[in-house]
């Protein structure tokens, strides 16, 4: 058997394996498959395009347009129910799947920008990773995410060695795609534009121009609907909710002197967000368009914020950091299989550089805390190795626009997460950390052979 699919078939049962046996604790109690996401938006908004083919997250008539959610999940899960019948546990195993198939491809991706053991490397960096574990199990739409974005490197990467003209086109879908599912990757499709574009030459303009071609036609039918339905051709409102009551309303919590502690437990911030809410509609009549609203919405989140930009811009580096270093871990074992654990404040006093609060707050976190605070220390490791791994790679002067493309990609998604995040943000890019790690890791074990 060729080495190769052999490591394939390997690193695919190994990874299949693990998800299966959380899936098998959690399979009795399918109530821990959901969210609040799930139960209000996704499955609604499926079940309706099921049964009355309208885009509605409305659970009784008259079924209002739903401009909050891209129809990317949706209709992953409305084809779910469909083919599998109404049942979550189908859901998670279809996804299950397509988790492994992300972790198949880091291995495609290692094997061809670094080598074989680095593809085997870090696809079981990937294999183990808790968050990649963890939402493979949610009824949300990271793991459909993560598989599109993986896709869409996955090509651009390839579309340097061969077939150019096809890869870069698949590479514009795949981005298309994600950016239905996930809007949060609208403006990602400029970094593989320009990696194209900026080579200079008009092989490179013409593969970013087919690339941006295909980005555009994936969403033109949404685009379309849009327009026809809200005559506007938008993506989602979400960005100007989110906006004005995630990243203003903490923003104004802070400024009012909220501590973060508090506003992660949910005081006073929603008291806060609807007093903005209420100032943004004030001079506009309650039936106003969706659209208009949420105009509204983003003009007074970006006035609170230029007015206090050094606090906002602290915020949202914060924020960054938490995508880096929050963790999934604790999400697995005390949601989804009910261990016991506490809110105690251990990421606010983090980010407020209180190491000592923060340990002392982690002890109240009960049984879970070595186990969260082993997580932590292995996702340090990693940056550490991520860090030495680029440098080695970068020195050798090989795969370097594919490098700076990864770290971009990588740090696109980590900034654009907002001052209100969590782990599950790092969940789609996880992966790059992975392949910078294991060169490092491989080339230290082929020094210790030779020595």
């Amino acid at each position: 058997m060729n080495r190769k699919v052999k490591d394939l078939i390997d690193v695919g049962l190994f990874a299949l394996l693990i998800r299966l046996i959380f899936f098998g604790l959690m399979m009795n109690n399918p109530d821990r498959f959901t969210t609040t996401d799930s139960r209000v938006t996704y499955i609604p908004i499926a079940l309706n395009l099921l049964e009355l083919h309208e885009f509605s997250a409305d659970t009784m008539p008259p079924y209002g347009p739903d401009a909050y959610r891209t129809p990317g999940y949706p209709l992953f899960l409305a084809f779910c129910f469909r083919v599998f019948g109404k049942s979550l546990h189908f859901v998670v195993l279809l996804q299950i799947l397509l988790s492994v198939a992300c972790v198949l491809l880091v291995y495609l991706l290692g094997n061809e920008l670094f080598g074989r053991k680095t593809g085997l490397l870090a696809s079981l960096f990937l294999a183990i990773d808790p968050g990649s574990i963890s939402y493979s199990l949610f009824v949300l739409s990271e793991t459909l995410f993560s598989l599109l974005l993986i896709l869409s490197v996955y090509f651009l990467i390839k579309s340097e060695k061969a077939r150019a003209e096809l890869r870069s086109a698949l590479a514009g879908l795949f981005v298309g795609l994600a950016t239905l599912t996930r809007p949060i990757a609208q403006f990602f499709a400029a970094i593989p534009f320009l990696f194209w574009v900026l080579k200079g030459s008009k092989e490179g303009i013409k593969r970013g121009l087919l690339f941006l071609l295909f980005f555009v036609l994936t969403l033109t039918p949404w685009l379309y609907r849009n327009q026809r339905v809200f005559e506007r051709p938008f993506l989602s409102i979400i960005s100007s909710h989110n906006l004005l009551f995630y990243n203003a309303a903490v923003l104004q919590a802070q400024l009012e002197g909220v501590k973060i502690a508090d506003i992660e437990r949910g005081k006073e911030i929603n008291r806060i967000r609807e007093e903005l809410k209420n100032e943004a509609l004030s001079d506009i009549p309650p039936d106003a368009n969706i659209f208009e609203k949420a105009g509204r919405y983003r003009s007074l989140a970006l006035k609170i914020i230029l007015r206090h930009p050094l606090q906002y811009a602290i915020l949202h580096l914060r924020g960054a950091l938490t995508v880096l270093i929050g963790s999934n871990l604790k999400f697995l074992l005390s949601l989804q299989l009910g261990l016991p654990s506490r809110q105690t404040g251990v990421s606010a006093a983090l980010l407020q550089g209180k190491i000592i609060e923060a340990f002392k707050r982690a002890l109240k976190m009960g049984v879970i805390f070595p186990l969260v605070l082993l997580e932590l220390v292995f996702l340090l490791v990693i940056y550490f190795l991520a860090l030495l791994g680029f440098l080695k790679s970068w020195k050798s002067g090989r795969n370097r626009p594919a490098l700076l493309f990864l770290l971009l990609t990588f740090f696109y998604f980590v900034l654009v997460a907002g001052p209100v995040s969590s782990g599950r943000f790092r969940v789609p890019v996880a992966f790059i950390p992975y392949l910078f790690a294991a060169p490092w890791i491989v080339g230290l074990r082929k020094d210790e052979e030779k020595g």
